[in-house]
């Protein structure tokens, strides 16, 4: 059946925010992921978050799929990019070029809007890793939809310090051929286990901000070019450092935090074989007949918006491709020891563990 019979508990896995240990316990034949948790609730925008701190709780789906398709990813990651196409970028110039005549000294290009998007065309999803209709995918697609908004001012950011990229580009020069690329990638500041292999430790927000700038050739191809634009470097930063406030306000990034943690959970049970050493076969969340996820119709493209901003030299129009990355395999074997991590967990009141009050 599908995973929308369950009780709400176990969907919601218990109202975990984020899974910050993974644990081996023998005794019980278990294998557990445990962190912060609190009572939740439906958000305005349709999103399951905390009632105490409005943070994305986690969900089962996500973490079935993840656990599904460790192996899938194992080559080529887990990766989401919204990108123009050549023949829209060679068909948006063209157009800037016929309209560079008609245009009047200080006049707006956003009379040309609507003419700019039918000659762009719609950009492309590109999805790896895992199922394109899955609900994982779909939060992928949506973050990175939701960053370009932001960095391109087509929606104001809810949280202080965080200007659009465009804001910050007031007055600056652009070079014609080269846009600014922005995706979201895995990063956490460790991953330690304690010296036996039944303890792990997740510490981080788990996704960082990167940038470079693409070069767009004359027949509209793009490539990278390893080189980063200062300011949309800084917006970058400014992003990471904003991120966690970021996520409460806008929880479609606090789903993908959540994400990122149940990817890592995940390839570490795979990688570390967790479910050997626990005793614990994970068979129903394999099973697909046994357990099926809901399926979504995930877009294959989005139309195109257009953003303007007076640069150094004239007026012109930023377009932007980028993404999401998650490399988990890349954290797992990054881990550490921490001797004395068993010692921290263990001192953990046992009373507080959800399991200990149902």
């Amino acid at each position: 059946k599908t995973g929308a019979g369950l009780p709400a508990e176990i969907r919601y896995l218990a109202g975990l925010t984020a899974v910050q240990y993974v644990l081996v316990d023998t005794e019980k034949n278990d294998l557990i992921l445990a962190g912060p948790a609190e009572p939740w609730t439906l958000s305005e925008t349709g999103s399951v978050v905390g009632k105490k701190t409005g943070t994305a709780i986690l969900q089962l789906e996500d973490l079935v799929v993840a656990l599904r398709n460790v192996e899938n990813s194992r080559a080529q990651g887990i990766s989401c990019s919204i990108e123009p196409t050549a023949e829209g970028r060679r068909g948006l110039s063209n157009y800037l070029n016929q309209v560079k005549t008609r245009m009047r000294p200080g006049q707006s290009p956003a009379v040309f809007e609507a003419g700019m998007k039918r000659a762009f065309g719609p950009q492309m999803i590109k999805l790896n890793g895992i199922p394109a209709t899955s609900r994982y995918a779909c939060t992928l697609v949506a973050a990175d939809y939701q960053m370009k908004r932001l960095a391109m001012a087509i929606e104001d950011s809810p949280v202080k310090g965080l200007p659009s990229y465009l804001q910050m580009s007031r007055n600056a020069s652009h070079t014609g051929n080269a846009n600014p690329r922005w995706w979201m990638e895995c990063e956490y500041e460790s991953l330690t286990r304690n010296e036996e292999g039944t303890v792990w430790k997740l510490t981080g927000q788990g996704v960082k901000t990167m940038t470079e700038q693409d070069l767009i050739a004359a027949d509209g191809t793009s490539s990278g070019s390893n080189k980063v634009n200062k300011l949309a470097e800084g917006w970058a930063s400014n992003m990471t450092e904003k991120f966690e406030e970021l996520a409460k306000e806008m929880p479609v990034f606090g789903d993908l935090q959540n994400l990122m943690d149940l990817t890592v959970a995940s390839t570490l049970i795979v990688q570390e074989q967790l479910e050997n050493r626990s005793g614990l076969e994970l068979t129903v969340l394999r099973d697909q007949q046994a357990l099926a996820p809901p399926t979504f119709d995930a877009p294959q493209t989005i139309d195109p918006e257009c953003s303007f901003i007076k640069g150094r030299g004239g007026k012109w129009v930023v377009t932007a491709s980028g993404g999401v990355s998650i490399n988990a395999f890349q954290v797992v074997h990054d881990q550490t020891v921490d001797s004395t991590l068993t010692e921290s967990v263990a001192s953990t009141r046992s009373d507080s563990w959800w399991w200990n009050k149902h």
